[in-house]
């Protein structure tokens, strides 16, 4: 059950607000090119934190399925009924792609221009479902003995993206598809 909630936590982690200023990307051999100045947009990042953390950076595409619910959780046998609106991120992938970094002279140094991409090199996927009536409550703050009641689904939305990461925080670059 508590994976199930990492699972929308990291979903969230996502920025809600893509940069594209010089993203190049060809979804059908997932190549192209992401500019420096989109991956600094991205982390705030100025020239000299970009030139220290650039062989860190990764990118990929992911593919996501956000349902919204409905639900109606119990506190004990005979507690009160607390309705609230749920995410469950049921199904999600991830295609990793190769990049390199792409830099080029500026007088007698080497400035960093962008990341080349280079196809995918690999990728995990998986699906979840949401717990049954009868279960413990799919709100993390729940109580022990509060129990899912009713759930009633209202919508389900895809979403792919190209992202960028560097340890722990990702970033949308551009929506592909949503």
């Amino acid at each position: 059950m508590r994976s199930v909630l990492a699972l929308v936590v990291i979903g969230t982690l996502l920025s809600p607000s893509p940069a594209h200023a010089a993203v190049k990307f060809d979804r059908a051999t997932m190549t192209g090119f992401v500019d420096r100045a989109d991956v600094q947009k991205a982390f705030g990042w100025d020239d000299a934190t970009l030139k220290a953390r650039a062989a860190a950076v990764r990118f990929a595409v992911t593919n996501d399925t956000f349902d919204e619910y409905t639900v109606v959780c119990r506190r004990g046998r005979a507690g009160s009924d607390r309705t609230f609106p749920f995410t469950h991120h049921s199904i999600f992938g991830a295609s990793n792609l190769k990049s390199a970094v792409v830099d080029g002279r500026k007088g007698y140094t080497r400035e960093i221009t962008g990341f080349q991409l280079d196809g995918a090199v690999s990728g995990l996927s998986g699906a979840t479902v949401m717990p049954p009536v009868g279960e413990h409550c799919p709100d993390d703050k729940a109580p022990e003995d509060e129990v899912l009641v009713s759930l009633r689904l209202l919508s389900s939305a895809d979403r792919e993206a190209l992202t960028v990461s560097h340890d722990d925080e990702t970033h949308e670059l551009i929506v592909i598809g949503s």
